[in-house]
Order: C-alpha cells, then sequence, then structure tokens
C-alpha cells in the first residue's frame, strides 16, 4: 500500500491538473495485492483505480504486458512503472519520472545505489540490454 499512496501522493502534489490512471495488474499473487489496493481510496478528482487480475504466466513480464495494454487503448502522455514492493519511493520520483517524458524524452530510468548482490538479473542481464539500445 506504501506505493500506491505515494504515487497518489506525488500525482496530486506534481501533475493536480492532469488526469491520471493508477493501474495495479496482479498476476495471482498470494498476498491480497488486489484487495488491499481495492481498499485504497485516494480521494482525488483527478486519478483513477484500475485494480485487475491477468491471466498468463505469472511474473513482471506478464504483469508489464497487461499494463501496456491497457496504455495502448488509454493512449497516455507518459506512462511510469513502480514495483509494488518499493520502500524508499517518494513523492519525488514520480516526478522525476513523468516530467522528462512530458518534455519530449522517450524514456526514463532511475539511478539509485544498492546492495552489489540486490538484483542480480537486473544489473547482469537488463542493464546491459538496456545499455546497448
Amino acid at each position: 500500500m506504501h506505493v500506491i499512496k505515494t504515487i497518489g501522493k506525488g500525482l496530486n502534489l506534481h501533475f493536480s491538473g492532469t488526469k491520471a490512471v493508477v493501474m495495479v495488474a496482479d498476476g495471482g499473487s498470494t498476498d491480497d495485492t488486489r484487495d488491499v489496493a481495492r481498499a485504497y481510496d485516494e480521494k482525488s478528482y483527478n486519478i483513477e483505480k484500475i485494480v485487475s487480475i491477468y491471466r498468463g504466466i505469472p511474473g513482471k513480464g506478464s504483469a508489464l504486458r497487461a499494463i501496456f495494454e491497457v496504455a495502448k487503448f488509454l493512449r497516455p502522455q507518459a506512462l511510469a512503472v513502480f514495483d509494488s514492493d518499493l520502500i524508499s519511493i517518494t513523492p519525488d520520483w514520480i516526478r522525476n519520472v513523468i516530467q522528462p517524458v512530458q518534455e519530449g524524452y522517450d524514456f526514463v530510468a532511475p539511478d539509485y545505489n544498492r546492495f552489489k548482490l540486490d538484483a542480480t538479473i537486473t544489473n547482469t542481464i537488463a542493464y546491459n540490454l538496456t545499455r546497448a539500445l
């Protein structure tokens, strides 16, 4: 719930005049993700919430595909994706990821420090693939 609350705060703080959609794409997790997301009420006139379950292979890849399919339909000015287990996220992250896209950048990626053995797949595969692009 921390991430969805922080995203709501960031949207209200930095993009209060812009319509926003927060989507939770759940692949059948057992941690009550959908119930927690549905229970959170932002009470904001400009933020809508979509809580969905997708069918297919569980995992972040399928979740991203579901989010991108919704984005293809909604055609937003910007799309930001955040992991649901982030602890260090702040409302300013929302501005820092979305604003450059609104200003013409095609892709924004965070740069932050983490323990050297955290996120081995991200560091050894995804990072190198992204750098190659």
